[in-house]
């Protein structure tokens, strides 16, 4: 029994310190990119088409993109626009995020080497581009995602909303997006942004008032603009 209590209490304070540490490496990590991304300078907002370029071999894939951009509010545009953030559409997309492979997905958003910030779409899924600016929000308000009132938010309504919505997509419990606490702020961002006036999103309250709260913070910079 004793020995049990100690091991018991040995991993707890060890699960302790990995998630501890493993939080404030992701934290130096993506304050080096946000450091990088705000020493940067792009031109004014001037047209939706302005941010986005063509790689794919779909004529009307800009068209597409744009319908969706129109949707997400015009500040957070203008802030992209003033770090020169582009759009590259693709015909394929592949995220880069690991050594070893490449992984076939919908959307990306990285950082170029200079610091800019860059989102690469797949032609046939426009609609991903809203899924990653909410990646571009998270990054210009310091990454809310490490935050402890998002993790609290994570964990508690992740479930809430997977389960309420299972009926209608099976898929979502195996969803990634609901798994990775940055990949839960984008795709609730998205959600915001797509389904906000015709459902109700009161599953995930706490989650929809970190996005609404760091929305707010960008409009505040471009009031006067």
């Amino acid at each position: 029994m004793l020995y049990c209590f100690c091991y018991n209490k040995t991993t707890l304070i060890i699960g302790i310190f990995y998630i501890i540490s493993h939080c404030l490496q992701i934290k130096r990590v993506y304050n080096y990119c946000y450091n990088k991304m705000v020493s940067c300078t792009g031109d004014k907002f001037v047209g939706y088409n302005d941010m986005v370029v063509n790689h794919s071999s779909d004529s009307n894939a800009p068209k597409n993109v744009v319908y969706y951009l129109k949707l997400i509010p015009l500040s957070i545009l203008k802030e992209y626009a003033k770090y020169g953030g582009k759009i590259y559409i693709r015909d394929e997309c592949y995220t880069v995020n690991t050594r070893f492979y490449k992984k076939k997905c919908g959307g990306y958003f990285s950082f170029e080497k200079s610091g800019h910030p860059y989102i690469e779409i797949q032609a046939s899924y426009p609609e991903a581009v809203v899924h990653e600016f909410g990646h571009f929000v998270d990054a210009v308000c310091r990454y809310k995602f490490n935050s402890i009132k998002f993790i609290i938010a994570f964990y508690i309504e992740r479930w809430q909303y997977v389960i309420r919505n299972y009926i209608f997509d099976p898929k979502l419990f195996n969803s990634f997006y609901y798994q990775i606490r940055q990949e839960w702020f984008a795709e609730s961002f998205r959600t915001y942004i797509l389904w906000s006036g015709t459902i109700s999103l009161d599953c995930i309250k706490r989650t929809n008032n970190i996005i609404i709260n760091c929305i707010n913070e960008i409009n505040d910079k471009h009031k006067d603009h």
